[in-house]
């Protein structure tokens, strides 16, 4: 729902074979739990008092100093964007001000300053990333990279002069986290800032009076010679995203409103590209009095910006307060799911081939582990069931060849037929079906010779002509898909003739099955152009004829000549080979991690050794609403995973 980046995390935990969840969403420089100690001090801190408690570490010391904690190994907090430091600041602190400096693996050194420290016990004070006070090194590379942070150094901040002034602090937990969104709300939606801060208009005469609202304050706003309309966020257009909304989700424009002369008000929302959206209140609702109104609204997938505003019709005065946004429930976090088994790898030598895994208890009896796989993009298959046995089937694909025969009319004896293969069904008043080496100035498409149909008709009320050939029988396998193709130029097309191709499907003892399907290729111009289409044979089709069919019905004066060449239908000629995989697949334990995705939303599967530094595992995530999951293979006695969702 939120527009804003809002990550939320899951992690699973393995220790052996025991598995747990718990919820994460932050990463950890350090906790400062004993035994904790700095690295390193510099000026006024090489004289400092530190103590390091059971859970924190206290530094009492002039500000003009600091200290530094070597991360080792380096620290991934990609995907976080907010320091956060807890603290107290003890009794006999003076210094109002102190630095969290953040190294990373090039050396970049990034200073960030906390102002206004006050005494106080339990507190956290955050900073987003982006506000940093300066680089005290800028590093080989550019920027801070987060993924690989090696140290942090807590400063005084060497403002105050020598020695500076004093710093009593304990610090509890140094991490980088997300700051949690928050959506832009309605300036002074009730009206009780006086004067209408946050609203405008251009369009209607407003009023803001500090009374008979609901309660108080509330806006009024006059139309007369069109409709007005008062607009939030002074008249300006407001991105979906900074009100927490995205493409697809629903919400709530609501205010309160009473009429004070002639009809009851409503909503405008405008945006680029001519994007606008008016409702009205139902004409028999509410009146002289207060009363709420909703308008339930869709984010569009564009634009990704409008005003918001509230419309009185022309002639009419209302009044409004009480105006918000109602956001949509936010989207709850993925559960994880983390199931321990054996991934199943194998290595598949062809792209083209197929790999069928099997698994068996006994090494004879042998059943179907996961799909079909065709090719080599996909090497392994994770096994909840943990079985002792597995092979892997290889399938070779079938050789195809055309099952048309004499597909461009090369060849024929001129006794029965046009062709060799070819049969002729109907040749009536005035319908040929031919085959020859020229057509006027027309040739083959390729090869020496092409087949001509033809339909004419004289003038008056002539009777239907018709021109019919088909194929010799062509075995095919039914409830298999099938590309049939060939070349065609209408090259004569005077009257209304339906030129046509056609399909009649036989079963084992040759008994025609279903009805035959023709289809057009009339819109076919007089340059060959091929003709394709894909088609499925009934259940129990075992052969097949293709042919070409051309009619005219009883229509004057019409002449039609159709060219066919290079005619194909693909069919297995070689059936392709299964055997037994080798070398054999291997099988090592594994666990496999699962989530329920959500459409419209961006996940990062995260894993880390020691719940501090995380790295990225596999790429991101577009959820579609289906279950993902990912595997790893158990190396190490314990490893930890995350969820990042991000949703946009």
């Amino acid at each position: 729902m939120k527009s804003h980046p809002i990550t939320k995390a899951l992690t699973g935990l393995i220790a052996s074979a025991m598995l747990a969840a718990v919820s994460h969403a932050e990463v950890t420089l350090s906790d400062f739990s004993s035994p904790f100690a700095l690295t390193g001090t510099y000026v006024q801190w090489d004289s400092g008092t530190f103590t390091s408690g059971a859970t924190a570490f206290t530094v009492q010391a002039n500000d003009f100093g600091g200290g530094f904690k070597v991360l080792a190994p380096a620290i991934n907090a990609s995907g976080e964007d907010t320091i956060s430091i807890k603290l107290n600041v003890n009794p006999g602190n003076v210094a109002n001000k102190f630095n969290i400096v953040l190294i990373d693996g090039d050396g970049t050194e990034r200073a960030f300053r906390f102002d206004g420290v006050t005494i106080g016990s339990n507190q956290t004070l955050t900073k987003n990333v982006a506000n940093f006070l300066q680089d005290n090194a800028p590093g080989s590379v550019p920027g801070l990279n987060l993924a690989n942070l090696s140290a942090f150094h807590i400063q005084g901040t060497f403002s105050n002069g020598n020695p500076g002034q004093a710093m009593d602090m304990t610090f509890d937990k140094l991490s980088l986290v997300v700051a949690p969104f928050v959506p832009d709300t309605v300036t002074n939606g009730d009206f009780e800032i006086p004067g209408g801060t946050g609203w405008a208009t251009t369009q209607g005469t407003p009023t803001y009076q500090t009374f008979a609202g609901n309660p108080n304050g509330n806006g009024v706003l006059a139309s007369s010679g069109g409709f007005a309309v008062l607009y939030a966020f002074n008249n300006t257009e407001k991105t979906f995203a900074s009100l927490g909304l995205a493409p697809g989700d629903t919400y709530i424009f609501q205010m309160d409103m009473k009429v004070i002369s002639g009809s009851i008000g409503g909503i405008r929302l405008e945006g680029p590209g001519g994007y606008v959206v008016d409702q009205f209140a139902p004409a028999n609702t509410g009146g002289a009095d207060w009363a709420t109104y909703s308008f339930e609204l869709t984010v569009p997938a564009s634009p990704a910006q409008a005003k918001f505003g509230l419309r009185t019709p022309d002639g009419s005065t209302v009044a409004f307060d009480n105006v918000m946004i109602v956001l949509p429930p936010p989207a709850a976090a993925p559960t994880l799911t983390i199931a321990t088994g054996n991934l199943v790898a194998w290595t598949a030598p062809s792209a083209v081939n197929t790999y069928q895994v099997q698994d068996s208890p006994d090494n004879s009896v042998w059943t179907n582990l996961g799909p079909l796989f065709t090719g080599n993009s996909v090497t392994s298959v994770f096994d909840a069931t943990k079985s002792p046995f597995y092979q892997v089937l290889e399938t070779t694909p079938p050789t195809f060849g055309n099952g048309v025969l004499n597909p461009g009319f090369e060849t024929s004896d001129f006794s029965n037929s046009p062709a060799d293969n070819w049969n002729t069904l109907n040749q009536l008043n005035g319908g040929s079906v031919t085959v020859a080496e020229t057509f006027g100035a027309f040739t083959p498409n390729a090869g020496s010779k092409m087949l001509i149909m033809e339909v004419h008709t004289p003038s008056g009320t002539p009777p239907p002509a018709i021109a019919e050939v088909r194929s010799d029988r062509i075995a095919v396998t039914g409830g298999t898909s099938h590309t049939f193709s060939f070349q065609a130029a209408n090259v004569v097309k005077t009257g209304g003739s339906n030129p046509q191709f056609s399909y009649f499907f036989f079963d084992g003892s040759n008994q025609v099955i279903n009805p035959p399907i023709f289809t057009s290729f009339a819109s076919v111009g007089s340059a060959w152009t091929l003709v394709q289409n894909t088609f499925t044979p009934p259940a129990g089709t075992a052969s097949m004829t293709v042919g070409f069919f051309m009619p005219t019905g009883a229509e004057p004066d019409v002449n039609w000549v159709s060219l066919i060449d290079d005619v194909s239908l693909p069919t297995p000629s070689i059936p392709g080979d299964t055997t037994v995989l080798s070398p054999p697949p291997t099988s090592t334990p594994a666990v496999e991690v699962s989530f329920a995705t959500a459409t419209g939303r961006t996940y990062q599967a995260e894993s880390s050794v020691n719940l501090s530094g995380w790295a990225n595992f596999g790429g991101s995530i577009n959820g579609n609403g289906q279950i993902w999951s990912f595997t790893d293979t158990m190396a190490l006695p314990s490893k930890f995973y995350r969820i990042l969702q991000t949703t946009p």
